[in-house]
């Protein structure tokens, strides 16, 4: 078994542990009580560097060598390396196994290959295959990314499945960790089966499901990357490496997606780049919407993409609007994202975050938060992290005059800074007299419909998987108590 020491408080599984005991058969049918990491009764780590020189290793002696007891990587500069290279160990393929490496990295992104094969093809020490990256971006670091294969499969911060058919389903969030890669960190990598968490310092960056069986890998070599482009210089120590005993397969059958978890469009390689929203997955413990339940977000009047004149990469833009909300009304319901992420606040209060541009803010019931008869505010602190940038709402108000539309458009007030007080309705915005641009009507290229086809709304309205749809053995009977969020509380689990 696993020894309470080697378990960190950080190491969250898919699921996050509840203690209710009433939704105990929920969680057997879901989970079948599979254990995620089992450890060896051998604890021992082994050291794979042996803090003098690179016996074991194999790469490139004009980039790597070691100095001051540290393997070091350095490149010049875009015109030395053709392709990216790396330095391999040469002790085996690695199946299931836990990795410990302290690394730090200036000048570029750098990475760590397991599982991984050789590319001779490509050229002499080339390699592919999954990598914990090391990166300078908190999303990219310790992400997974499938090295000449699948690009970015999940990012800091995220839980993801990903289906037979290579289908991204990101399960559970939270925050990405930080840390300086110029500085000293510890880099863990666990592997077991068809199950891979990474973690930086001991905090869990990302929990990964891969049950694409054509392109996931379960063993193969471990490496360190030296990236193509920029000067950079790599320095590792402290590789410690602990194979784990065999573990079956978790079969996609007995896996659990919750019902709102979200599809990942897909994207480029560790660049930003856009594509087509990926088809559901035909699982049928998924929730299908009925027909053209958004159909309201794309009527006139269509609501437009807007960011700043003169684009800053890596910078927010902040966005004000005041509407009157007529004193009778039925129903509100809102839709915003943001290319690449927004915080909505209505009359100062948060009411959502869209984290990327394909999980959009939805809310069906938005009329408790308005305040109707009065003048309302909408605030919004968008952020663009490199490449193109837009943001897009429309709140749609029903009621007996019939519908009133809130839309993204040139009539927004803007400022690339957020003054004490800019959320709230007594701020004076007279001063933000910048004018946004529009980059087309909702609908259009790249962007399309985010979220709204391929099941990836983030609505706050959550749906939990029917019952009718729970197997369970004769005589035992299964009672819908609360429909979890799982994009924010996680998929809930007691054992009793």
């Amino acid at each position: 078994g696993r020894s309470p020491s080697d378990r960190k408080q950080t190491d969250p599984p898919i699921v996050a542990m509840k203690p209710q005991s009433l939704l105990f058969l929920l969680c057997y049918i879901a989970t079948c009580l599979t254990p995620l990491f089992t450890h060896a009764a051998d604890d021992t780590f082994r050291p794979l560097f042996n803090g003098k020189d690179l016996e074991g290793w194999d790469g490139n002696p004009e980039l790597w060598s070691v100095k001051n007891g540290v393997i070091t990587g350095k490149t010049t500069g875009p015109d030395q390396l053709t392709y990216n290279q790396f330095l391999i160990w040469r002790g085996g393929e690695v199946k299931n196994f836990i990795l410990h490496a302290k690394i730090k990295v200036r000048g570029n992104n750098s990475g760590i290959q397991y599982r991984s094969r050789e590319l001779p093809q490509n050229g002499k020490w080339s390699v592919g295959g999954y990598q914990c990256d090391v990166h300078p971006k908190t999303e990219n670091n310790a992400m997974v990314y499938d090295e000449k294969g699948r690009g970015v499969i999940v990012r800091n911060g995220q839980d993801v499945v990903v289906t037979p058919e290579g289908q991204k389903w990101l399960v559970a969030e939270r925050d990405p960790v930080e840390a300086d890669v110029a500085e000293w960190n510890e880099y863990t990598i666990i592997a077991r089966g068809n199950r891979l968490i990474h973690r930086i310092n001991g905090k869990t960056t990302i929990n990964l499901l891969d049950h694409d069986e054509k392109a996931r890998s379960l063993a193969g070599l471990i490496a360190f990357q030296l990236h193509r482009g920029p000067a950079m210089t790599i320095q590792i120590k402290d590789v410690k490496f602990r194979e784990l005993p065999a573990s079956p397969i978790i079969s996609y059958a007995k896996t659990n997606i919750p019902a709102d978890a979200r599809l990942i469009e897909k994207r480029g390689s560790k660049g930003k780049g856009k594509a087509k929203p990926v088809k559901p997955a035909p699982k049928p413990a998924r929730v299908t919407p009925s027909a053209d339940p958004f159909k309201w977000i794309s009527e006139a009047p269509k609501p437009k993409w807007i960011w700043r004149v003169g684009k800053i990469d890596n910078e927010p833009i902040f966005l004000r609007k005041t509407f009157d909300v007529p004193a009778e009304f039925t129903s509100a319901k809102i839709y915003s994202t943001c290319d690449n992420s927004a915080d909505v606040y209505l009359n100062g209060k948060k009411i959502g975050t869209a984290p990327d541009w394909g999980a959009p803010i939805i809310i069906l019931n938005a009329a408790k938060l308005l305040k109707a008869g009065q003048v309302n505010t909408l605030a919004v602190r968008a952020h663009n992290r490199g490449g193109t940038a837009a943001f897009v709402f429309k709140l749609e108000i029903t009621g007996p005059e019939g519908k009133k539309a809130v839309i993204s458009d040139l009539s927004w007030k803007l400022s690339p800074k957020g003054p004490d007080g800019w959320k709230q309705i007594t701020f004076d915005d007279s001063g933000w007299d910048e004018k946004p641009r529009s980059m087309g009507d909702f609908g259009t290229l790249p962007w399309r419909t985010p979220g709204l086809s391929g099941g990836g709304q983030n609505t706050s309205t959550p749906v939990a998987t029917p019952v009718d749809r729970i197997k369970v053995a004769e005589g035992f009977s299964v009672e819908l108590i609360y429909s979890v969020p799982g994009l924010k509380q996680g998929s809930w689990v007691a054992l009793c």
